[in-house]
């Protein structure tokens, strides 16, 4: 077992070359560069493979003390449990470890966090066009590649893995040379990040299991179904100028549904039609609709769902390191649990087999209930209904009220905008209210949750006077010296609510990550995350069996973070039924996509 650097026997840096076109991976090269660290012989060797194949060796060793070196690892681990190889018992990823230790000081967006920015960052020298090798990569990806360009692409492949080992070697450099680091703390904390990361490319390769034929007969249609819908909203709703949508029109629309004094704007005045807003507002039949069509005019754009055509099943990336809470990010909008709600009907067991959708009850509550201490929130939390709890604490609701109460939703809202970052203004737009209002909710949760807006505001102190926060399993966010916080629309700078409230946003998302990687260890076939829940797929005579594995996987991390078990809630979904959107009308519209895609087909 690695504890300390110095445990470490061997290092394996390891990089794929691969395709994904027709939704199936297959493996096209890998390099590797294998050291061990015996004292009198720090020899390296080089692996240079062409067109691996299952059940071929791999290049690393499988000791407690080795460690496999990658550079986005959910790729690699995705390759490697395609190819069946074991997955390594250590696993260092140089992006997640990069993310990890610049989270907060770099900005969002591409160009600072791939293999080559991070290079140019270092000042680590390589030896290729970077458009060249895009280009290349480009055409990997799509199968379009000629077996004459075998040398180049291996050469690509091996400049990777140079360069990966050089991000390696500045990586531990800066935690030795940072005094605020406990270097062996740190690198366990890295390997337990690459168990996690292992998690994750397992369940990349396994794939969401889907209708296939229902799947492909949307995929051939989209453009029909997709014109369809347009051209009903169209008549319904008359705000589009041919494809163009209206503001003017649109502002109309809001005006006639009552909706436009409540409608958020940009600092500019200008109606905001962001996929947050309109999802906000989507109780209303028509923004509904609109809704709708802006999530097809989106899939337009999609290369289509990832179907493997071999397999009948859905992958596509997945990481869950690309923001600065750690949330499960897919690096596409292809990831079928996170499209619209009508597409995941098209989510379905395979024969004789049933999907199981286990997801944590209200945890964010508890986790701020139990960072905190608070106790009004841990009482609130084990009345089973905190919502309802909060309201009749502050003496809204009455006594013996139940989950029906009309107030309840309010103290809901109010509840998961304080825990997600937002203030009054964000309260007001989603209930529809006054700011003056939702400042009066506010105070109301203030009140009756002292406790855990003083411990929030000792994190929000502490982290303006260090410059840093941390989870209890070290991911990490840092504020940039001379940063200032940002007004509420300004996109420059930090927001205060969102670090505020980034504690508990980040253990919920560590919690997520511990669970996925004790399911995966276990043995469960863990198809899709979705938030605070797991998805499983499992034959019909060993429901039982796993659900209680599931279970126990989820509150073993549950206790690892908070120390207290959050309770968690079961849905089934046994063939031949669908996997069911929250929000019925999905279903609807599901139909009606499928009528249109059998009318053309």
């Amino acid at each position: 077992m690695i504890t300390k650097e110095r445990d470490i026997y061997e290092t394996c840096v390891l990089d794929f070359e691969f395709s994904t076109f027709g939704g199936r991976v297959v493996p096209i090269s890998y390099v590797a560069r294998v050291q061990d660290n015996h004292p009198l012989d720090h020899k390296a060797y080089w692996q240079k493979v062409w067109m691996p194949e299952k059940g071929s060796t791999p290049p690393y060793s499988l000791g407690d003390d080795n460690v496999v070196i990658t550079f986005f690892g959910e790729a690699e681990m995705w390759l490697i449990d395609y190819l069946g190889w074991p997955m390594p018992k250590n696993h260092f990823d140089c992006y997640v470890e990069h993310r990890n230790l610049f989270n907060g000081l770099l900005p969002k967006g591409k160009g600072h966090w791939d293999l080559d920015s991070v290079a140019q960052k270092f000042n680590i020298q390589t030896q290729y066009k970077a458009t060249d090798k895009s280009d290349l990569r480009q055409r990997l990806g799509r199968g379009d590649f000629k077996y004459s360009e075998k040398d180049d692409i291996l050469r690509y492949n091996q400049l990777d893995v140079e360069a990966t080992w050089q991000v390696y070697q500045k990586l531990l450099s800066m935690v030795r040379d940072d005094s605020t680091i406990d270097d062996d703390r740190y690198l366990r904390q890295a390997l337990l990040r690459g168990r996690q990361v292992n998690a994750i490319g397992k369940m990349i390769n396994t794939g969401l299991p889907v209708d296939q034929k229902s799947t492909e007969l949307i995929i051939k249609n989209m453009d029909s179904i997709t014109e369809h819908f347009i051209n009903r909203a169209n008549k319904d709703l008359g705000i589009w100028d041919g494809t163009r949508l209206s503001m003017e029109k649109f502002g109309s629309l809001l005006e006639q549904e009552g909706l436009i004094y409540s409608w958020p704007r940009t600092m500019t005045g200008a109606l905001k039609t962001t996929k947050e807003t309109i999802r906000d507002f989507a109780d209303n039949p028509k923004i509904f609709q609109f809704q709708t069509v802006q999530s097809f005019r989106k899939a337009t754009a999609l290369s289509d769902v990832p179907l493997n055509e071999n397999t009948g099943r859905a992958s596509t990336y997945l990481s869950m390191f690309n923001n600065i809470t750690g949330r499960a990010a897919p690096r596409t909008s292809q990831y079928l649990p996170n499209m619209s709600g009508a597409f995941r009907p098209l989510i379905q067991a395979v024969e004789g087999c049933v999907i199981v959708e286990r997801d944590w009850e209200q945890q964010e509550f508890l986790i701020a209930a139990a960072l905190s201490g608070d106790e009004e929130m841990l009482d609130a939390y084990n009345s089973g209904d905190p919502y309802l709890s909060l309201g009749i604490k502050a003496g809204a609701i009455p006594m013996g009220a139940t989950k029906k109460h009309p107030k309840r939703d309010i103290f809901k809202t109010v509840c998961l905008s304080v825990q997600y970052g937002q203030g009054a203004r964000g309260i007001a737009n989603k209930l529809r209210c006054s700011v003056d209002e939702a400042h009066l909710f506010m105070s109301m949760h203030k009140r009756i949750f002292h406790k855990y807006w003083e411990w929030a505001q000792g994190n929000l102190d502490h982290a303006l006077a260090s410059l840093k926060m941390e989870t209890k399993f070290g991911w990490q966010y840092q504020i940039k010296l001379g940063a200032t916080p940002r007004s509420f629309e300004d996109k420059d700078g930090f927001s205060l609510n969102t670090l505020r409230n980034w504690p508990c946003q980040a253990a919920g998302c560590e919690m997520l990550r511990l669970a996925l990687m004790y399911a995966s260890e276990n043995g469960l076939e863990v198809v899709a995350t979705v938030h605070d829940c797991l998805i499983i797929h499992c034959h019909l005579d060993d429901l039982e069996l796993k659900d209680k594995i599931l279970v126990d996987c989820m509150n073993k991390a549950s206790m690892d973070v908070i120390n207290m078990i959050t309770r968690t809630e079961k849905k089934e979904f046994i063939y031949p039924a669908r996997f069911q959107p929250k929000d019925a009308r999905f279903l609807e519209i599901y139909n009606q996509m499928l009528e249109v895609a059998q009318g053309n087909g």
